[in-house]
């Protein structure tokens, strides 16, 4: 009994693109995220500067990494058939880097990216209408990159707090927020775990204080009181526990869980 050759079809299909788009979305993410991965001396000084910027540095960096990635994929790659492949998987962004990409994206790339994406949204309807099997979403490139960003700087930051110079930069700063410090923590030596501690213990009361402050004076018994700094401290608390938000790009992930822990 001979044996047959297995019938093209859907199925197999399939089955024999996604190896392609899988090594796609290994090259997209090597040429718009690893080019852009700092090394430790550059991370050492990005880490430096992001303490004085009176924002979470994590979220600061990371931020950054996400529009420096979307500009590189707008100006370099928007033609490049391994980024056009990962995205179409992806059906584009996800709703947060989406609304990073029309900020920092040309319309005419933006066109380019989702005329592709909505095409092969099309062919998934009529895919899913005739019985065959659509293939699987796959994760927004940019998350993919934003994450790695995210372990790098963590990692990073605990490291570089051995060195007394960032620590005295950290305490100029406004300190991690707290998605971040879990992380950092967690990878510090005891030294610099007990430093952390004793900064955010600070922050975070007197972070209290103000938020108090603010209770007391709705008090109608308070109410001709003049409202200082503690105006302003439920949006303080909200950055301090969730991240900061910095300029419309990445840094605030509505309320996730963080990668890190």
């Amino acid at each position: 009994m001979t044996s047959q050759e297995p019938q093209a079809g859907p199925g197999n299909a399939f089955a024999a693109l996604m190896p392609r788009v899988i090594a796609a979305a290994a090259r997209l993410r090597h040429c718009v995220r690893r080019r852009n991965r700092p090394d430790r001396h550059l991370a050492f000084h990005r880490l430096m500067e992001a303490c004085g910027t009176g924002m979470c540095p994590i979220c600061r960096l990371v931020a950054d990494g996400v529009e420096r990635r979307l500009a590189h994929l707008f100006h370099e790659l928007v033609n490049d058939p391994d980024a056009r492949r990962s995205l179409r998987a992806a059906l584009g962004f996800c709703r947060r880097h989406a609304t990073d990409a029309l900020r920092v994206g040309t319309p005419l790339g933006l066109a380019i990216i989702y005329e592709d994406v909505a095409t092969h949204a099309l062919s998934r309807l009529r895919a899913v209408v005739a019985g065959r099997h659509a293939d699987r979403r796959r994760i927004c490139p940019a998350c993919i990159g934003e994450s790695e960003d995210e372990v790098a700087y963590t990692e990073g930051l605990a490291e570089c707090l051995g060195e007394p110079d960032m620590r005295l930069v950290y305490t100029r700063g406004s300190g991690l927020c707290i998605r971040h410090l879990d992380g950092v923590v967690r990878r510090t030596a005891p030294a610099v775990r007990r430093f952390l501690v004793d900064q955010e213990a600070g922050r975070l009361s007197d972070l209290i204080a103000d938020l108090k402050e603010l209770m007391r004076k709705s008090d109608y018994r308070y109410a001709g009181e003049t409202v200082g700094q503690e105006r302003d401290a439920p949006a303080r608390a909200i950055a301090k526990v969730i991240g900061d938000e910095v300029g419309g790009m990445g840094g605030r992930r509505g309320g996730g869980r963080s990668v890190l822990l």
